[in-house]
């Protein structure tokens, strides 16, 4: 198997949805996949681009995606990646990409500086757990993801709004 890993380009977007929608199906929540093909466009390719994209390619098809962008830690004050999705399409799977695509990471943060990756996988995924700990990451078990929809965003900004 000949792939290569690359930055995104803008004549990705179409595929770039596509693997994500594929990767809604599979963390089970594609009702909630809003993102459209402009989206994306103005998300990883406008002149201040909110997140970025390493593709696996082969034969000129993305067969696997890793989304990330920029966070900064106050604890080692450093900045850090924050890796949004990673996926390969199951035919591509236990070929070594994963590994290659999250080492291609790796150099992103090396480069920018960065004390760490952090993601969140989970709880049932066992096969993508046994992953990253076979790369090297260390799973927290004792954190828990929290989230502010759009929803409620702006009910706690209309509440300051209001007080003020």
């Amino acid at each position: 198997m000949i792939f290569s890993i690359r930055q995104a380009v803008s004549a990705d977007t179409n595929q770039i949805l596509n693997i994500i929608r594929a990767k809604a199906e599979f963390d089970g929540c594609a009702d909630t996949l809003r993102a459209k093909e402009s989206d994306i466009k103005e998300a990883f390719f406008s002149p201040a681009p909110k997140a970025h994209a390493l593709v696996v390619v082969e034969a000129d098809q993305v067969i696997g995606i890793a989304t990330y962008y920029s966070i900064y830690s106050t604890f080692i004050a450093k900045p850090g990646i924050w890796l949004d999705d990673l996926y390969i399409y199951p035919q591509y799977r236990s070929k070594g990409i994963g590994e290659a695509l999250l080492s291609a990471l790796c150099n992103v943060a090396e480069e920018a500086g960065c004390g760490r990756i952090d993601w969140i996988v989970a709880q049932d995924n066992e096969q993508g757990k046994r992953f990253y700990e076979n790369v090297g990451a260390c799973i927290s078990e004792s954190v828990r993801h929290a989230r502010l929809d759009e929803a409620a965003i702006k009910r706690l900004a209309d509440k300051s709004r209001n007080k003020a």
